[in-house]
C-alpha cells in the first residue's frame, strides 16, 4: 500500500518545504523540551502537551520522509530522539526525567504512526476510485 508520490519536477520544492517544516519542528520540540523554563505553561496537563506534542512530531517527521515511503524510519527517530530528549532534562536545570512523560510521548508518536496510516489508506483508496473514474470513461 503506496501513496504514488511521484511528484512532477516542478513539485521537488514540495519535498524540500516538507523537510524544513520537519528541521523547524524539531528546532522547537528540542528548545520546548530542553528549556529550563518552557514557553508552555504546567496549567495545562504536562502529559496532554508530550502527547499532542509528539504526535505532531511525528506526523511531521512522516510528511518530511513521504517521499520514501519509509514510514517505519520516522517511527523509531521521533521514539528515539522523544526518549533522549526525557533523558536530557535530568540535566536541566528545573526540570526532571518522568517516566509518565515517556509514556506520554510513545503513546502520541504511536497514535501519530497509526493516524498517518489511516490517512495514507484513505489516500491510496481515494488514488484508486480516481483512476478507475478515469479508465471507465469513454
Amino acid at each position: 500500500m503506496t501513496i504514488a508520490t511521484d511528484y512532477s519536477p516542478r513539485a521537488g520544492w514540495l519535498v524540500w518545504l516538507f523537510r524544513l517544516q520537519f528541521a523547524a519542528a524539531l528546532a522547537v520540540f528540542t528548545y520546548l523540551t530542553l528549556s529550563p523554563n518552557p514557553a508552555l505553561s504546567a496549567a495545562a496537563n504536562d502529559k496532554v502537551w508530550h502527547f499532542v506534542g509528539n504526535l505532531l512530531f511525528f506526523l511531521s517527521a512522516r510528511l518530511a520522509w513521504l517521499r520514501t515511503g519509509h514510514w517505519w524510519f520516522a517511527l523509531i527517530f521521533v521514539m528515539l530522539y522523544g526518549c533522549a530528549m526525557e533523558f536530557g532534562q535530568n540535566f536541566v536545570p528545573q526540570r526532571s526525567f518522568d517516566y509518565s512523560d515517556m509514556l506520554a510521548n510513545v503513546s502520541g508518536v504511536l497514535v501519530g504512526a497509526l493516524l498517518s496510516l489511516i490517512i495514507q489508506w484513505c489516500l491510496v483508496r481515494w488514488q484508486q476510485r480516481a483512476v478507475a473514474g478515469v479508465r471507465a470513461q469513454p
